[in-house]
């Protein structure tokens, strides 16, 4: 957690000084010209505070109390129902499922109680960047996993003929398995046995965690499509070559300064 919290620190100061201000910024200037948005500077000036109603407090109450209820849920397993599946065994729901059934919920809530227009969410930016990611997501996670499913025996055995004399190594390999399979869940599950295998201890395991964060290599996250989609100046983008895109430089040094970050504090004390 530390080693994580001074890599995010880190990436943060990486961009926090990035191009063209907006008032100098040609290609932002060009759109407030062609009336696709006023300009933000004159905008603040111009906003006044609207009255909020009734129903829209209602709604982001509504919403608090979902994402409370996926945080007790997640903390306390025995909150979660069990079930019988189709082999007639019982289980308990998964987090994933509860997630999808609260958070479910509460949108048909907001649509019944809070006048939420479905013709309004299905056009907005933040649905658009959704179902784009959820496509790209898909379908790279299942090419992904095809690829790596079937190779592993593979990767497995070259990792660890790289990695047998070199164990910091491992922690490049963590990154590109889960920049290929865009998981940081499937990247543990694959490789962390592998290296408790090969005899890495587990202080220096844990010290390269931050390496399985290299899903934003190729931008299909839901996240960094939202990032871009919500942008309208257009200074947040995804270049022409794909992999150039302004979430790029920011992800390398965080996830670098994180695995540094980690091998510091597990040789300093422990």
């Amino acid at each position: 957690v530390p080693a994580t919290l001074i890599g995010l620190f880190i990436g943060a100061l990486s961009v926090y000084k990035k191009g063209l201000e907006l008032d100098q910024d040609p290609e932002y200037q060009k759109k407030v010209a062609e009336g696709l948005f006023k300009d933000m500077d004159a905008g603040v000036a111009e906003t006044k505070m609207k009255e909020v109603s009734s129903k829209a407090k209602l709604s982001v109450a509504i919403f608090l109390i979902s994402a409370l209820a996926v945080v007790l849920i997640g903390t306390f397993p025995e909150l979660r129902p069990h079930v019988t599946n189709a082999a007639g065994k019982s289980m308990t729901v998964g987090m994933t499922q509860m997630i999808e059934i609260v958070m479910l919920i509460s949108a048909g809530l907001m649509v019944m109680f809070c006048s939420a227009d479905p013709g309004k969410i299905t056009s907005s930016s933040v649905f658009k960047a959704g179902m784009m990611g959820v496509v790209t997501i898909f379908g790279l996670a299942w090419m992904s996993d095809t690829w790596i499913a079937n190779n592993l025996p593979m990767i497995k055995s070259e990792v660890a003929e790289i990695v047998g004399s070199r164990p910091y190594l491992f922690a490049i390999a963590m990154f590109i398995v889960s920049a290929l399979t865009h998981s940081q869940g499937a990247t543990v599950g694959a490789m962390v046995p592998l290296g408790i295998a090969l005899g890495i201890d587990g202080h220096t395991l844990v010290a390269m965690y931050p390496a399985v964060c290299g899903y934003f290599i190729i931008p299909s996250t839901g996240v960094l499509l939202a990032g871009v989609a919500f942008d309208n100046t257009g200074t947040t983008k995804i270049g022409k070559w794909v992999v150039n895109h302004s979430y790029i430089i920011p992800g390398f040094v965080a996830t670098f300064a994180s695995v540094v970050a980690g091998f510091a504090i597990r040789y300093i004390f422990f």
